[in-house]
């Protein structure tokens, strides 16, 4: 079947599309240039249409043998390295079962079905024309020879490469004066297909930040000048109607943004959503121009604005910060870091990204190369040795306590959660178990030195993971809690026993 053959009803009740690579969105507006990565078309004869719109579709290059997409490694029992780290990215159709594959759409209304089968007319196509709208996600390409089996989990090593790559990406970026920081904020949703621009995510907040942290441009945008917004929309981005009546509309500032962003590296906390959201805007500003139902689709206008970012880089903070924080699944693959931010100004995204990139930065190579430096030149000099003399009073531990508590535990962490069991390798060198005793009347972090009770009842056996989790943890006052009652219930648990075996006898 050609791709302008007629779809019966059972193709279309097909799976639309594979699904998309993991950590990765699909971009329903956005043609895109400036990557990160190199950017390849699918089969032109798989293009939505005719010649004319195949024509700009030639304005990628074909995708050379030794990339794939994650679903075709996946049907040859291979992973790629890490999914999260594309090499390039594709535009142009799926295929399912050899056809172009496409998300079928319900005709809303007889008018819009007569205008489709006037297209169909049109491009010669016999018969009732189904309504599907060719909306080609954005997909991930990855070098083939770098595969690995698809139960191979990474090794240490990599895992490693990963975190210092992302590292040094983010110091990079802190230290070249030509890098910036943008975010946006929008009304209404940009993750679901829409049928045009007029419905899209409306741009209404807009930040620029130097990599210093110097504010370039910060300013809220009128989406729709004339109309009113949702008051509860208003509320939740912290303006006011007369904030967004006074603030000027997207062409007004499209000129100044354009400047700011030409020829620099532009990082973004979630690159497909800011980047799509701009190209709306572009889509829009243009009138006339561009009107497209079509992701994947180039018309005549997208060339003036894929000319436009021909010399920007995006890069985007959440996969880097994925790559950085190396999670994985028991499938073997790798997870999507969480948001960095709730905040909806965009002012304070970008800041949340700055710091998210002083973070990582703290671990790139050359900070670590640096300390080292910074340590053997102390030893050269003798400052390494230095003594300093303290002097300070602290409680005096009871031995018989502690002993107690890790007689009960038997040896095993008391946190009813905990799934460690490393610590039980081992043993201390007089043969007790690698545990710690928590006091957990008090402040978690300093509870026995602040006067906790110093009894048993009180008193948490745990492994080194959940002590420093409760010790130093963000959520270490609720964790405590937690770890109140399970010590209580422990001692409690352990005198019913001796009680009932007392009685037995």
């Amino acid at each position: 079947m050609g791709p302008l053959d007629v779809w019966t009803n059972a193709e279309l009740a097909r799976p639309v599309a594979p699904p998309e690579p993991l950590g990765w969105r699909a971009l329903w507006w956005g043609l895109p240039t400036g990557w990160d990565a190199p950017i390849y078309s699918a089969d032109l004869k798989g293009w939505v249409s005719h010649e004319a719109h195949r024509r700009y579709g030639r304005l990628w290059p074909a995708v050379p043998a030794e990339l794939a997409t994650a679903e075709h490694l996946a049907g040859c029992g291979l992973r790629p390295r890490n999914a999260l780290r594309p090499d390039a990215f594709l535009i142009g159709p799926a295929y399912v079962n050899g056809h172009p594959a496409s998300v079928p759409r319900s005709v809303q209304n007889a008018a819009v079905e007569d205008h489709h089968l006037l297209v169909a007319a049109s491009l010669g196509i016999p018969g009732k024309f189904p309504c599907i709208v060719d909306r080609y996600p954005i997909r991930a390409l990855y070098r083939r020879k770098q595969a690995l089996p698809h139960d191979l989990p990474p090794t240490a090593a990599e895992r490693a490469k990963d975190r210092w790559d992302a590292a040094a990406w983010a110091a990079s970026v802190l230290a070249d004066p030509d890098s910036v920081i943008l975010e946006v904020g929008t009304w209404g949703e940009i993750d679901d297909p829409i049928d045009s621009p007029q419905e899209r995510a409306m741009l209404c907040d807009l930040a620029i930040y130097s990599s210093t942290g110097e504010p370039l441009l910060k300013t809220l945008v009128n989406p729709l000048p004339g109309e009113v917004l949702p008051a509860a929309d208003l509320a939740r981005h912290h303006v006011t109607p007369k904030q967004v009546r006074a603030a000027p509309a997207f062409r007004e500032i499209h000129a100044t943004m354009a400047g700011m962003l030409q020829g620099r590296q532009v990082v973004c906390l979630d690159r497909a959503r800011t980047y799509g959201v701009l190209f709306c805007e572009l889509e829009v500003r243009a009138g006339d121009g561009i009107h497209c139902d079509f992701n994947g689709e180039l018309l005549p206008g997208h060339k003036v604005m894929l000319h436009e970012w021909s010399h920007t880089r995006f890069a985007c903070l959440r996969l880097a910060r994925s790559r950085f924080t190396g999670q994985w699944d028991n499938r073997c693959q790798p997870q999507l870091a969480g948001r960095v931010t709730e905040s909806a100004r965009a002012f304070e995204r970008a800041q949340a990204a700055l710091q998210t990139l002083a973070a990582m930065a703290a671990a790139a190579p050359s900070q670590y190369r640096q300390w080292c430096l910074q340590a053997e030149a102390a030893e050269r000099t003798g400052r390494d040795q230095r003594r300093t003399l303290i002097v300070r009073e602290q409680r005096a531990r009871q031995a018989r306590t502690r002993k107690a508590v890790l007689e009960r535990s038997g040896g095993w962490c008391e946190n009813p959660t905990c799934t460690d069991t490393g610590y039980r390798h081992d043993v201390t060198d007089a043969g007790g178990p690698l545990l710690e005793v928590h006091h957990t009347d008090g402040d978690p972090a300093a509870a026995f030195a602040r006067g906790a009770r110093d009894h048993p009842s009180t008193m948490l056996a745990l492994c080194r993971n959940c002590h420093g989790l409760v010790t130093h943890g963000r959520n270490r006052a609720v964790l405590n809690l937690v770890f109140a009652a399970a010590a209580k219930e422990a001692h409690q648990r352990l005198l019913a026993y001796e009680a009932c075996s007392e009685a037995s006898s």
